[in-house]
């Protein structure tokens, strides 16, 4: 099933204010490797209160009632600054193209950057959030396609 693409004038919310918005076709031969230090990710193996939600379009992951201090972070990694994690949430099949490839999934974890203290106020800045994309292929496929 294709996936119908929106164009920039029906965006709404937050995605109205972007100027490079998805899908992003990604190719390895108009890329070039660049030496970063290491992501660094903390608090990662003790996701705790999770909440999860089908939204009708996607699947999200919250973290409701939990410390600021204690959900996972991201730094380093050519990031310039400390990052939390305020949600996960899954497109299917995925957004992005590599190399002409859609995948079947793609997680998306989205942070904002600390020095903000909420996503909201981190959404009115640059650099104020950050998104981890995980692109994911089916090993095995079911005979039932999933809407």
């Amino acid at each position: 099933m294709a996936r119908k693409i929106q164009k920039k004038g029906k965006w709404t919310g937050v995605c109205s204010m972007g100027h490079l918005q998805s899908p992003i076709p990604l190719f390895k031969r108009l890329s070039y490797h660049i030496e970063l230090p290491a992501l660094k990710f903390r608090n990662f193996h003790e996701l705790q209160n999770v909440k999860v939600e089908n939204t009708g379009f996607t699947i999200r992951c919250t973290f409701p009632n939990t410390c600021h201090c204690d959900r996972p972070k991201i730094c380093g990694g050519g990031l310039v600054r400390n990052y939390t994690l305020n949600h996960i949430h899954f497109h299917w099949p995925g957004e992005h193209f590599l190399d002409g490839i859609r995948y079947d999934l793609e997680m998306h974890c989205v942070f904002y950057a600390d020095r903000y203290g909420t996503f909201e106020n981190a959404l009115e800045h640059p650099y104020g959030i950050t998104v981890m994309a995980i692109l994911l292929l089916a090993k095995y496929k079911t005979r039932r396609q999933n809407p």
